[in-house]
């Protein structure tokens, strides 16, 4: 900054030097070589007080940022020992002490010390491993067929596309590997789950969970387990044959884009029904999945990590908050490629498959800050009610089950047709 206040000034002087003297100094016409002198003096005072004052507002700034940053350091200290707290607490009565007082300091943020300790409770998944002991070490040494089987040819395929830049999952240096660690978590939760398996998606979670803390492998296979089972989360049926979990959420979504970014509602369906045969399910069904299979470990780990945080404790609502969160600020792009014209080139499209490129939606400047991230996140999704989203979730699965008793019905009337069809 010294160098660009200077830099400012002595470049104003060469201007000043390029000038006609009778511009320049109206009232002295010429400068004899005392006043020269006195000229030069006051320029070279001039400079150096620039510099000066760069100097001092430099050292503002740094002090400023110092400041800061002690403040945050502070906070981040009395969070942890409040933790602490928590934490003996729990080790006694095996309880958390106030649901209201746990979801307040979930949502500032679990300190990263003692995030894998409280992931693990709030999950139940420290009581699976005691009820389970042993269990997970004889799935992993359980073989895998022989030939190309499914679904571990896909596990296979898709171990090494899990975070690829990540240095911890594919690092050289990593003695052993956690890209094979992560291979033997899911095998052994194909041979655990009969009913799940293997669903794309899953990879990134089970990664996500190494990279955040440093998890076993047996604590990663039962929190997995948590995630598809326990009914905060039932992802289930999110990673099930049928993934009816990702159709509920994008039903869901919009509806409740409806009524917190009507613009954008209005912008979309005006799309939907001018693209219709390009879009048979609708401009949100192109990126809505993505985002929820994901559970947002595609997002930068600063802000990944917080919406986990709240995710384990509250379940799926934050999910939505997230998604609304991101549409709004995006929703200026995407409006400003509804119109027609723009329709017609492609752009709206490829827009919408823009909004499911991990790279696009990770680099979005919202995540510089996680605590403001949440601030924000909160602030727009203030009205959200649990209510709210049952009742668009019931309405999703009335409408999904007369649409499966239509078309068993159709099925049937095509079958009676057959049978009275006369023989020619």
């Amino acid at each position: 900054m010294i160098d660009s206040v200077a830099e400012s000034v002595l470049a104003h002087t060469r201007v000043e030097s390029r000038l006609p003297a009778v511009e320049m100094y109206d009232a002295v016409p010429q400068l004899d070589k005392i006043d020269q002198k006195k000229h030069t003096q006051m320029k070279s005072q001039l400079r150096d007080g620039m510099k000066d004052i760069a100097v001092v507002m430099n050292n503002n700034n740094k002090s400023a940022q110092s400041a800061v940053n002690a403040k945050k350091k502070k906070r981040d200290f009395r969070r942890e020992m409040k933790w602490v707290e928590m934490k003996k607490y729990y080790e006694k009565h095996h309880k958390w002490q106030s649901s209201q007082k746990l979801k307040e300091r979930v949502r500032k943020g679990i300190p990263q010390s003692l995030r894998g300790y409280a992931w693990l409770r709030l999950m139940g998944a420290d009581k699976k491993i005691i009820e389970n002991r042993g269990l997970y070490q004889k799935l992993s040494l359980v073989p895998k067929p022989d030939g190309d089987v499914e679904p571990f040819r896909t596990i296979d395929r898709d171990v090494p596309r899990t975070f690829p830049d990540n240095t911890y999952l594919h690092g050289d240096d990593n003695k052993a590997s956690a890209a094979e660690r992560l291979r033997e978590v899911l095998y052994a939760y194909v041979h655990y789950d009969k009913q799940v398996q293997y669903c794309q998606g899953m990879n990134l979670v089970a990664a996500f969970l190494m990279i955040s803390c440093p998890f076993q492998n047996e604590e990663v296979f039962w929190m997995l387990e948590r995630l598809c089972h326990h009914p905060d989360y039932y992802l289930q049926a999110l990673y099930g044959p049928n993934l009816e979990l990702a159709f509920e959420f994008e039903y869901v979504l919009k509806k409740l884009v409806k009524s917190f970014l009507p613009r954008l509602y209005k912008a979309i369906k005006k799309a939907d029904a001018h693209l219709g045969p390009m879009l048979p399910f609708g401009s949100i069904n192109v990126f809505a999945p993505k985002w929820v299979i994901s559970l947002w470990s595609i997002l930068p780990s600063n802000c990944a990590v917080r919406i986990w945080d709240i995710f384990f404790n509250e379940g799926h609502k934050i999910l939505y908050r997230v998604a609304l969160y991101v549409l709004m600020h995006t929703q200026k792009d995407i409006i400003a490629v509804s119109n027609e014209k723009a329709m017609e080139s492609g752009d709206y499209l490829e827009m919408l498959s823009m909004m499911k490129q991990s790279d696009y939606i990770a680099k979005l400047d919202i995540w510089k800050d996680e605590d403001a991230m949440v601030h924000a996140m909160f602030k727009l999704t203030h009205g959200l009610r649990n209510g709210a989203i049952a009742t668009h979730k019931k309405r999703f699965w009335k409408a999904k089950k007369k649409e499966q008793l239509e078309l068993e019905i159709k099925e049937n009337r095509s079958k009676k047709g057959q049978k009275t069809k006369p023989k020619k």
